[in-house]
């Protein structure tokens, strides 16, 4: 079968269709031990992070950050559902689908799957003759899990060290033959308070994680070590406005990411940046947007392959209220309220005027009359002004 694969008697729309397998699809395994397997996995998720440079080991605080830092998902404000659909090249497919529950007493835990792959390539024989069509893929379930392990103070709600780990199984499908492997991914974000003021005022968060640890596939006796990458990460997040700067290093050697994003009027999010690899065609400028309604994340991002064309990325995130699935009791009004205020007052208390008086404007919806929240949005108006 593998000789199947690798025969070029039509050597013009074989080649098409084949080399975006070979290069992507890991095709390392079918050459020997001492390469990558399942490098197709490698291929970033999270079409936000994506469109911003690939900066997501620090940049991204949701479940959208389970493929770049798991610890990202310990940062969730409530229960999130994911999905992606990516058309690449040459008819190959990318599809992402995940589910992070929010539980504030053992922490976060995720499910996680994706697939890569293309079908129905067209199968020669050693004569050059038509045989049965073969397919390639590479398909990933994950089990992940995140919470927050050290906050500097009672008053410290965001500030503090999160860490996430991903537990997961890797399956390979080559024409047919077909290996597997556990592996591991672990990391760490650590959030400041605000540091900086005036234009540039932000919240720094620094991210690290190591991905594919201790994972395998072998075929024909012969084992193929998975990519393991180590990322590291800075991500600034202001009031509208975010930063990244990603580095990671893996067998082919040191990867610089950076990316930034614009949002207006809460709602529409213009997303740019640039990824550097070495011996890599998935290298080069990065653009998106995101569009921001309710409860619904609609992201889009734009990467190109060079030569072999240009990819379209699609994603979707759903935001749910705490425990909307899963049957908890409803927060009552007054603990929203008293919650929607405190976070108010803490912006206020950052100079960042324009986040409170969205929260104190929740307030006054529950409480139309409430005088505090009245009282602050007021001062906060007058500061902006």
């Amino acid at each position: 079968m593998k000789t199947n694969i690798r025969k070029k008697v039509k050597k013009e729309s074989f080649f098409n269709i084949i080399s975006g397998v070979i290069i992507i699809l890991s095709s390392s395994s079918l050459y020997g031990a001492g390469t990558k397997a399942g490098e197709s996995l490698n291929i970033t998720a999270g079409a936000r992070s994506i469109a911003m440079g690939e900066t997501g080991v620090a940049v991204s605080q949701d479940i959208e950050g389970m493929y770049y830092n798991p610890a990202a998902i310990a940062r969730i404000k409530g229960d999130e559902a994911a999905f992606m659909y990516d058309k690449h090249f040459q008819d190959i497919t990318y599809q992402n689908a995940g589910y992070v529950r929010k539980n504030d007493k053992i922490g976060n835990i995720g499910i996680d799957y994706k697939r890569f792959g293309i079908n129905d390539i067209q199968g020669y024989d050693n004569s050059g003759d038509n045989t049965a069509k073969l397919s390639a893929s590479d398909t990933q379930f994950q089990l992940s899990y995140g919470r927050k392990i050290y906050q500097p103070g009672p008053a410290a709600k965001e500030e503090g060290l999160y860490a996430g780990l991903n537990a997961k199984y890797i399956m390979e499908n080559l024409a047919g033959q077909k290996s597997g492997t556990p592996a591991i991914d672990v990391g760490l974000q650590y959030n400041l308070s605000e540091m900086f003021s005036g234009i540039i005022r932000s919240r720094p968060t620094f991210g690290l994680s190591i991905t594919n640890i201790a994972g395998s596939i072998g075929y024909d006796l012969k084992s193929a070590k998975l990519d393991m990458p180590v990322r590291f990460g800075v991500g600034l997040k202001g009031e509208n406005k975010s930063l990244g700067l990603a580095m990671a290093t893996d067998e082919d050697g040191i990867i610089i990411s950076l990316g930034t994003e614009y949002t207006l009027m809460g709602m529409l999010s213009l997303r740019g940046g640039y990824t550097q690899k070495p011996k890599s065609i998935d290298k080069g400028l990065r653009a998106g947007v995101g569009l921001h309604i309710s409860i619904f994340n609609i992201d889009y991002a734009y990467a190109g392959y060079g030569e072999l064309g240009d990819t379209h990325k699609v994603g979707l995130t759903v935001k749910f209220g705490e425990g909307i699935l899963m049957g908890e009791a409803a927060k009552s009004k007054s603990a929203m309220k008293e919650e929607y205020f405190t976070e108010g007052l803490e912006l206020f208390n950052e100079e960042r005027y324009a986040e409170s008086i969205l929260k104190f404007n929740k307030v006054l919806q529950i409480e139309p009359n409430h005088r505090q929240a009245l009282e602050y949005m007021k001062r906060a108006n007058e500061r902006m002004k």
